[in-house]
């Protein structure tokens, strides 16, 4: 059965568990989220990419409000949720409506190729964040189930708006990791190179930005 949400059509690609903060200050979009904190109704962010809306979305949940501006504007920090395809687009209201059917990964068997992918990914996902310079909780990444383990290797910035849209439209958590590990350990060998001869250049100068 098909439900009706408020749609937020962005140029990026929101993927489940994954945060997004959004600056809201277009009239019709502060509407729209007064009309979603009132009715306690969640909105759908739904890619436009190369100046298409796509079919595909996912629930923006309301994390939080950050900072609300005496003109309206407001800061807010939102978390992926739901997927959902979109049938109809509805302009009835300032902001776009649309009829949608949620939707969710095959039920995954217990799987052999299923675990030890997902332990490659947490290994990768401890790498990755290292090379960022940021720090995960090792404990709190082991309890982090398949479905969640792929959409966290998929949101990393490894891959970019159209990869993640054909993520976003996986139905199967193990084909998606499987597209996505060897991936995110090319990107991983990739930025270490990066890091390394960045340090074995020291002070040439000039030549930092030739491996931004």
């Amino acid at each position: 059965m098909d439900t009706v949400i408020p749609i937020l059509p962005l140029s990026i690609v929101l993927l489940p568990r994954m945060p997004l903060p959004l600056h809201i200050f277009e009239d019709r979009y502060k509407q729209m989220l007064a009309d979603c904190e009132r009715l306690e109704k969640p909105f759908g962010i739904v890619p436009v990419l190369a100046e298409e809306m796509h079919e595909a979305g996912c629930i923006a949940e309301l994390e939080r409000v950050i900072e609300r501006y005496d003109d309206g504007r407001s800061d807010i920090l939102t978390f992926g949720a739901k997927r959902f395809v979109v049938h109809r687009v509805i302009e009835e209201r300032e902001y776009l409506e649309a009829e949608v059917e949620y939707f969710d990964d095959e039920a995954l068997e217990r799987d052999l190729e299923a675990m030890q992918l997902a332990d490659q990914a947490r290994t990768l996902l401890l790498e990755f964040a290292e090379i960022q310079g940021q720090s995960v909780d090792e404990k709190a990444l082991e309890r982090v189930g398949i479905e969640d383990l792929s959409f966290l290797v998929t949101g990393t910035e490894v891959f970019n708006h159209r990869d993640k849209y054909r993520f976003l439209q996986m139905r199967s958590s193990k084909e998606r990791l499987r597209r996505a590990v060897p991936a995110l350990e090319r990107g991983i060998k990739t930025r270490r190179s990066k890091r390394n001869l960045k340090r074995i250049l020291g002070e040439f100068d000039g030549l930092e930005n030739l491996f931004n």
